[in-house]
């Protein structure tokens, strides 16, 4: 224990409740015997004798014996009166293996300062919150709770985490019972048991009413290899300020959004769906992902899905991909999209091209296009050479703002440049500036020649990286330049 009741203290104090006036931080790390703070308990952390009125921040780290952080015992009417908690902010929770939750329900009300919450490394843990037979008394099992104040949520590493509440839905963190209004941040990785993130039903009047998850700006995903999509169509009304989601390593994995029959009473099929403010989309290692949204093709994004602010698309290790965006023109909406800067695709190797000509005229702000171990992509160049390659580059020059088109492991290993199936470019390049491809410093163009060092293409830079071993340059007919 921190605090010890020595016998021969004990006629002095007996059952008396220790009060900490001005402590705002607890961190007790690697404590591998600590089995409480205050006096011999059963594996909880705090009782109702311990009170922390100013307490503002929580760290442990491997505490191997605790259980649980508060006992089971409601809280006295002295620690309610002296706000015990009532301003705590952050809590942290790592590798303490033995712990049940993390929060008893009868806590709740005095967290409404909680702002945010870190849970990793607990390997017992089935539920953030706890609602057992001692606290039904104090909590209502169809009541709503509210974080009021909670900003970031982080759960790392907790495989055997069902639910965040204790609910007849155990495979899934979030539902109508808890309420979110100004939360900011998700982070979830490694959550073996996880299988959605929010439950099947539509939200409830309150949590409208409440706009839970309505502040949320970052959703990050990683690892939770029995998730099967992210986002339930019906939430998407409350996502208007995200504005980054990056998923990764998530095997099972299939769309981003799902409408289910449970969901279509809330979200209509036809519905063009809005992301208003995200600005960054990363999906990375999906080997199941067919589509953004439910489809029955393996065209990733369709018209019914708009980006508006959209300013970087980073796709890494998509097997199933094949088209990114569909055959179909941009709708008037998709059309006022226009802001993407950067476009990184990696790795998806049943590929076949990256982008389809009608995109051309959103691309006004593109400033970097990287493109590397698509092994399925035939129409790479020819789609480079009518973004930025192409012989018309007055059409360019007004339609494309590129600055940096990186192309790697397209060119031939004998130090002879080659395009996507080894043989020699075909002549329609006017200009092309080759950077780390040559020994001997120089940048020259098609027919071997200096180029001038101010390009007269709005493309700044042009990067044909690994382009042989002999580390010479040629022009496009093989010749050494």
């Amino acid at each position: 224990m921190v605090v010890a009741n020595l016998k021969e203290e004990k006629e002095a104090i007996n059952d008396d409740i220790i009060v900490f006036p001005r402590l705002k931080e607890v961190t007790l790390w690697i404590l591998p015997k600590l089995k409480s703070f205050y006096t011999e308990t059963q594996g909880f952390l705090f009782s109702h004798k311990a009170v922390f009125p100013v307490l503002k921040r929580m760290k442990f780290w491997n505490l191997a014996k605790i259980t649980r952080i508060w006992d089971d015992q409601p809280l006295s009417e002295p620690e309610k009166e002296a706000k015990s908690f009532s301003e705590l902010e952050h809590i942290f929770v790592d590798f303490c293996d033995q712990l049940e939750y993390v929060l008893p329900s009868y806590m709740l009300p005095q967290l409404k300062n909680l702002q945010e919450l870190h849970i990793q490394m607990c390997t017992k843990v089935e539920v953030i919150i706890s609602n057992n037979p001692k606290e039904k008394e104090a909590t209502n099992n169809n009541d709503t709770i509210r974080f009021p104040q909670l900003k970031t949520l982080e759960l790392w590493s907790l495989p055997n985490l069902k639910s965040f509440i204790c609910s007849d839905e155990t495979q899934s963190i979030f539902s109508n019972k808890v309420i979110f209004p100004v939360l900011k941040r998700v982070f979830i990785s490694d959550l073996d048991k996880i299988t959605r993130i929010w439950d099947d039903q539509p939200l409830s009047e309150p949590e409208k009413e409440a706009k839970s998850f309505s502040e949320l700006e970052d959703i990050c995903v990683h690892d939770c290899d029995q998730l099967e999509y992210v986002l339930p169509s019906y939430i998407l009304p409350q996502l208007k300020n995200l504005q980054e989601l990056h998923i990764e390593s998530c095997r099972k994995m299939e769309v981003i959004i799902s409408n289910n029959p449970k969901e279509k009473e809330a979200t209509n099929n036809n519905d063009t769906i809005r992301f208003p403010q995200l600005k960054t989309l990363e999906l990375w290692s999906l080997p199941n992902l067919k589509s953004f949204i439910c489809s029955e093709t393996q065209l990733f994004f369709s018209n019914k899905v708009v980006f508006p602010v959209l300013e970087s698309l980073d796709f890494r290790d998509l097997d199933k991909i094949t088209r990114i965006w569909d055959n179909q023109p941009l709708s008037e909406p998709e059309k006022e999209a226009n802001f993407l800067q950067k476009t990184q695709v990696i790795g998806c190797n049943q590929l076949e091209y990256v982008l389809p000509f009608y995109m051309l005229p959103q691309l006004k702000n593109l400033q970097e296009l990287f493109i590397w171990i698509c092994t399925k992509v035939e129409d790479a160049f020819p789609v480079l050479k009518n973004i930025i390659l192409d012989e018309d580059f007055e059409f360019l020059r007004n339609e494309t703002s590129a600055k940096e088109v990186s192309i790697e492991e397209y060119c031939g290993t004998s130090g002879e440049e080659s395009d996507y199936n080894g043989e020699e470019f075909d002549g329609d390049l006017e200009t092309l500036t080759k950077e780390e491809c040559s020994t001997s410093g120089k940048e020259k163009d098609h027919n071997g020649e200096e180029l001038d060092e101010d390009l007269e293409t709005p493309m700044k830079k042009v990067s044909m990286e690994e382009c042989g071993t002999s580390g010479k340059e040629n022009d496009h007919n093989g010749e050494q330049g």
